[in-house]
Formats: structure tokens, C-alpha cells, sequence
């Protein structure tokens, strides 16, 4: 029989959603009649009954109450629900969280009431992970008043957007605001497990992409990055230990995949990491897979000993490529163990894991996940030259005279046909016109290219820009807003030694960070670098993600990464160019413009 109180609190999703919440609210409603203002729906009285202050609480609390400044153990004689506490601890590890990491902030946090100190220190474990609201600004005209159903008066302000949270990042707390979840963010954390399920996809899909040039011994490409791939709890290096020989492939069983990461995390494992890249692209899950499947063509296409080329695969199922695309993703998932020991049985191992990524690419490709896609893509791409920093000192250019000049949007690969960037479609264009006041051209025959993944078409485009804004900028450009490799193609223009593009100002929208780009920065042309906190396209792709990494004595760069020091990082790699997220992350004042 569900109470009254119950079944309010379960319509009221918006206040307690997610599986964490509803765990520690299991904990609160199992200690007993002394908790029962931490079991209602009445959050209001949360905080104050976990804290023992409420007048029911006071009412019923042993007379000894601990000294100020004395801590409350558990044990079992003191609270009969320690046991209990335990079981639920088990389980929040098994799901999300690393329950040590969570219990001991949560017992220092307050003082534990003697009479229901396992439910108080739920409720404060809790606390610690419950998804957190950000803090806007509001303007004095939003702040007008209004009574609710329950007769209480509260601001438009304080039931806005979610408020800032306090996070342990490397030991050090933080004071960050994460983004509204609808602008495409997850959750991220060394305490996080490898679990296979949705609240964890995002955390799972940056650890596959960091592994690919941990696989590819290029640690020069996590320069600038270093602190989120140990965010992630991965170490900075693999072991030399082997190869996809000796892994087990296990997907029936969640715990392998699992015992793979905590092998990796803890020994460095070479094995440990192609262990986990396997199970985690036999998930379910459509964008954790892709990524694994990109990382393992990026890790085992690129070898010298590559025998991809002459693979000969006599198994039914891979000449039938369609109807694996066409496949669910649980029928993918569920069939994902006897395909790849099928291809196991009569090739190598490193066949077979590329045979089993070409199919996870070729959904991927067919998918309607723009993330997806981006994930896809990501395993085709060249990276960066492995090249020495740039120790070079270069110092801003006196710009142009802007009273008669335009700027011009770049869209990147595989782009041509989308629409960020044209003036009639997206509100973009209209953001960089009347927000920013750079003017950007807006008349007929608006710059564009193939789109095509490959250096020959860049550098046709670069030629076609120099043209186009001969014609249509006469006086010269602006700005140019590029994203992805249509920051090669500025990059190569500026840099022509014959007819040099007349630019004053650069804004870089997640660009690979290759020679071009560095060249085209030392012309002391400004530059505005605009990042995601870990960008799993070039990181897969094996692309440096930081100018001022790569050339730390620029003056005139400036760096702007979203979500700098916060748990909560973005999908999507075209983040960068959408309207939402440069109000949210107030890139106008960071970028100076």
C-alpha cells in the first residue's frame, strides 16, 4: 500500500529523478519512526532532519548528544541500520559511485545525530551526488513573487536554473557551475565505475578516447589535457604487457568489463586497456560503442604490422553489412560474443577486433545521433604532427581599420550540409551579427566547401576562400569563425606564401591544433581558442586540443574551455558553435569581445 505522501513523491520526478536520489531516500525511509521527516515528501525538512533539528527529532533524541566538535561512530549497537547502510553502499558502488569516496566527505560533513546517524549520513552521501542546479543571473524585473499550491512565497530567481556545487576535483574543492543537462552534458569522475549504464555512457565513451594515444604512444597529444585524463582515472602511460592475445572476451558478464578497468586504472595494463575497449564496444549503448569501435580502428588500422588489408573474413554475417546496420542496438550487443569468436577462431585477434569495429562504424554512420557520427568520424581522421612545443614569442598585431570589413563562418568536415553556419537557417549567424558585432556576410554566394575528409580538399578550399573574399570582402576580413577542420582551411589561407588571406581576427571552434594553425597564429593575427574540457573526436583522432599548449608564448591567444574544473563535460565536438552554449558559458566576456 503506497501512502499518500509516497505517491507524491514519486510523481514529483523533477525533485528526486535519478536512481542515486531514490537509494538515498530508501536509506532515510528505513530508519525507523525517528526519520520520518526524512522518508515524506516534504523535502523541505531534509536538511534540518538530517542535521537532528526538526521538533519531531528533537523531541525524540537521546539526552547524551554528543559535545561540539565530537564525532558519532556507528556501530552496530548504536544504530541497528549500519548493516543495512552497507548493502546500500554495495549497490551505489555497483551503479555509479566509489562508496568510500562518498562516505567518508559525507561523515565529515556534520555532525551524525546519535539517534538516527545512518539515515543522517545517507541523506549527506546524498547531497554529494545528486545531480546540482546552476546559478544564473537574473534580471530585477524576473525577481517578482509568487505563492505556490502550498501557500509558501518564493522569487522566479530561486526556482530558476540549478545553483553552483562544491566539487572534489584532485583533492581540491572547486566552486564550478555545471551546465543545464539539455545542453548535451554528463557526468565525469575518477570515482565513477565502468558500469554499462546510461548515467555512465558519457564517462565510458571519454575513457575509450583517451586510450587511443595511450595505444598509439603519443603522449605528446594529452599536453593541455593531462588533468582531465586523470579526471577520468586513467594514468598518463601504458605498460608494455601485450596485446589483444591475452583478453577474455566475457559480455554475459558485466563484472569483466568492469576488472578490465580496475586493471587498467591500477597496473597500466597494455591487455587491461584492449580488455575494456572490447566489452565496452559490445554495449548497448550506441555512443560508449562507437567511440571504442573508433579508438580500436585508430589503435590497430595505424600499426606497421596492420593485416587489415588482406583480410579475407569467411563469415556469413560480414557480407551482410546492411543488415547489421539495420539491427537494434540490444540485438547488437547480444550478438556481439559468438560473432567475434567466430572471427577469432580462424584469424588473429587483431582481425577480429577490427572486423567487429568496421561494423560498429558502419551503424554508427547510418545513425541519427549527430554524436554518434561525430564518434565515427573521429577514427578517419589524421593527427596532429608530433612536433616540439613552440617556444616562439609572439605578440598581437595592431588590427585593420574594421569600419568596411565583414566575417565569415567555416563549417568542418562532412558539414557542407548542415546549416550552423548559413545565414537563413541557424541563429548562429544572427549571434555573431547582433550580440558579437562582427558582421559577418550575410548576401549571396556565402563561402562553403566539400566538406570531404582529406588534405587535397582543404587545401582547394583554402584557395577558394582566398578568392571568394577577394570578391566579396574587398577591404579585407574581420573575423572568421572555423570549426574543426574548417580551422585548417583559415589557417592554410592565412599562411599562403603568394596571396596571404587579410584577416584580423581568428576564432578557433574546436580545431585541431596541426602546423597550419600554428603557423597562421605566429602572424600575431588574434586569436580566440575555443575548447571543449576533453574533446573525444580529436583526442580519438590523436589531435592536440590547446594552441597556448603548443605555443605558450603567444600573447595573442585566448583560451576559452567550457566546463574548466566542473564533473560535468559535453558530448557533441559542434558544441562550440551552438548559440545556447556561448550565452550559457558566457564566451562573449571570456573570448573579449
Amino acid at each position: 500500500m503506497i501512502s499518500p505522501g509516497e505517491k507524491t513523491a514519486t510523481q514529483r520526478q523533477s525533485i528526486h529523478p535519478s536512481e542515486r536520489q531514490q537509494e538515498a531516500l530508501t536509506l532515510a525511509r528505513s530508519d525507523g519512526p525517528a526519520t520520518a521527516a526524512l522518508a515524506d515528501d516534504d523535502w523541505s525538512h531534509k536538511r534540518a532532519a538530517a542535521e537532528g533539528t526538526t521538533p519531531a527529532l528533537r523531541r525524540i533524541r537521546s539526552s547524551a548528544s554528543p559535545k561540539r566538535g565530537e564525532k558519532t561512530h556507528l556501530t552496530a549497537g548504536r544504530d541497528e541500520q549500519t548493516i543495512k547502510l552497507a548493502g546500500q553502499l554495495g549497490r551505489l558502488h555497483r551503479r555509479c559511485v566509489d562508496a568510500k569516496q562518498i562516505l567518508e566527505p559525507a561523515a565529515a560533513r556534520k555532525l551524525l545525530p546519535p539517534n538516527h546517524a545512518t539515515a543522517a549520513l545517507a541523506y549527506w552521501g546524498w547531497e554529494l551526488v545528486r545531480p546540482k542546479r546552476t546559478a544564473v543571473r537574473v534580471s530585477a524585473c524576473a525577481s517578482s513573487r509568487r505563492t505556490t499550491r502550498t501557500g509558501r512565497r518564493r522569487t522566479r530567481a530561486s526556482r530558476a536554473l540549478p545553483q553552483p556545487t562544491d566539487l572534489c576535483h584532485d583533492g581540491r574543492v572547486t566552486t564550478v557551475a555545471p551546465p543545464p543537462p539539455d545542453l548535451g552534458s554528463f557526468e565525469v569522475g575518477p570515482e565513477l565505475s565502468a558500469a554499462m549504464v546510461p548515467d555512465l555512457e558519457g564517462v565510458n565513451a571519454c575513457r575509450t578516447a583517451a586510450l587511443s594515444p595511450l595505444l598509439g604512444r603519443r603522449a605528446d597529444v594529452l599536453d593541455g589535457i593531462r588533468d582531465e585524463v586523470e579526471f577520468l582515472g586513467l594514468p598518463q602511460e601504458l605498460a608494455e604487457d601485450g596485446g589483444l592475445e591475452g583478453v577474455r572476451l566475457v559480455v554475459s558478464e558485466p563484472e569483466q568489463r568492469q576488472r578490465y578497468w580496475d586493471e587498467l586504472r591500477h597496473e597500466r595494463s597494455t591487455v587491461a586497456a584492449y580488455g575494456f575497449l572490447l566489452h565496452v564496444l559490445a554495449s548497448k549503448q550506441p555512443r560508449e560503442s562507437t567511440s571504442a569501435a573508433a579508438t580500436l580502428w585508430q589503435a590497430l588500422s595505424r600499426r606497421d604490422d596492420n593485416p587489415w588489408i588482406s583480410l579475407d573474413v569467411p563469415v556469413t554475417w560480414m557480407e551482410q553489412e546492411s543488415a547489421v546496420g539495420a539491427e537494434s542496438d540490444g540485438d547488437w550487443a547480444s550478438k556481439f560474443q559468438d560473432r567475434y569468436a567466430s572471427l577469432a577462431r580462424v584469424n588473429d585477434p587483431q582481425i577480429a577486433a577490427l572486423a567487429m569495429a568496421r561494423a560498429q562504424l558502419a551503424r554508427a554512420f547510418a545513425s541519427d545521433d549527430d554524436v554518434v557520427k561525430e564518434l565515427a568520424g573521429a577514427a578517419f581522421m589524421e593527427g596532429t604532427e608530433d612536433a616540439p612545443v613552440d617556444a616562439t614569442s609572439v605578440e598581437q598585431k595592431e588590427p585593420s581599420n574594421v569600419e568596411e570589413r565583414v566575417s565569415v563562418l567555416v563549417h568542418g568536415t562532412w558539414a557542407w550540409k548542415g546549416d550552423w553556419w548559413r545565414p537563413r537557417h541557424r541563429d548562429f549567424h544572427a549571434y555573431v551579427d547582433t550580440t558579437l558585432g562582427r558582421r559577418p556576410y550575410g548576401a549571396g554566394a556565402q563561402f562553403s566547401w566539400s566538406g570531404r575528409l582529406n588534405n587535397k580538399d582543404r587545401t582547394i578550399a583554402a584557395a577558394d576562400l582566398v578568392e571568394w573574399a577577394s570578391d566579396r570582402a574587398a577591404a579585407g576580413l574581420w573575423s572568421a569563425f572555423a570549426h574543426s577542420y574548417g580551422g585548417d582551411i583559415v589557417a592554410q589561407a592565412v599562411n599562403d606564401p603568394n596571396n596571404p588571406l587579410s584577416l584580423d581576427e581568428l576564432v578557433l571552434l574546436s580545431v585541431p591544433v596541426n602546423n597550419e594553425v600554428r603557423n597562421a597564429v605566429k602572424t600575431g593575427l588574434r586569436v580566440v581558442d575555443v575548447r571543449l574540457s576533453f574533446d573525444k573526436v580529436l583526442t580519438i583522432a590523436r589531435c592536440h586540443q590547446r594552441v597556448s599548449q603548443r605555443l605558450p608564448n603567444a600573447t595573442n591567444v585566448t583560451a576559452v574551455i567550457l566546463n574548466k574544473n566542473s564533473r560535468h563535460w559535453r558530448w557533441s565536438h559542434g558544441a562550440t558553435h551552438e548559440k545556447t552554449v556561448w550565452v550559457a558559458e558566457n564566451i562573449q566576456t571570456l573570448g573579449g569581445f
